[in-house]
């Protein structure tokens, strides 16, 4: 039983790493009115969703993973960012860049 809500964050983190997806790909949404979930018996209010879906065995997972990572580390400011997703897209951009050179130096 996996959870995908982050309480007490408005934000759920939906993800799948599965052979049959071709291609990573990680989708930001703004709901235009909270979502209720139930996990464990308790109501969270979901204002916003980061979607990632992977590939299994494939080279792109550190990079979604450091997306995933940059999302945590502002959970306290997830409003703010949210109404300006060009700093988070920025600090994914840079995620990307830092973890591509890092494969890339240890191939």
């Amino acid at each position: 039983d996996r959870s995908i809500t982050l309480a007490p964050y408005p934000i759920g983190l939906p993800h799948l790493k599965h052979a049959l997806i071709v291609k990573p790909m990680v989708m930001i949404t703004r709901l235009k009115q909270p979502l209720t979930i139930v996990e464990q018996n308790q109501e969270h209010t979901i204002n916003y969703l980061i979607s990632m879906f992977l590939p299994e065995d494939n080279p792109s997972s550190p990079i979604v993973s450091a997306i995933s990572e940059v999302i945590t580390c502002n959970l306290h400011r997830i409003d703010e960012l949210m109404q300006n997703p060009n700093e988070i897209i920025d600090e994914m951009k840079k995620s990307f860049i830092r973890e591509t050179k890092q494969i890339l130096l240890t191939e």
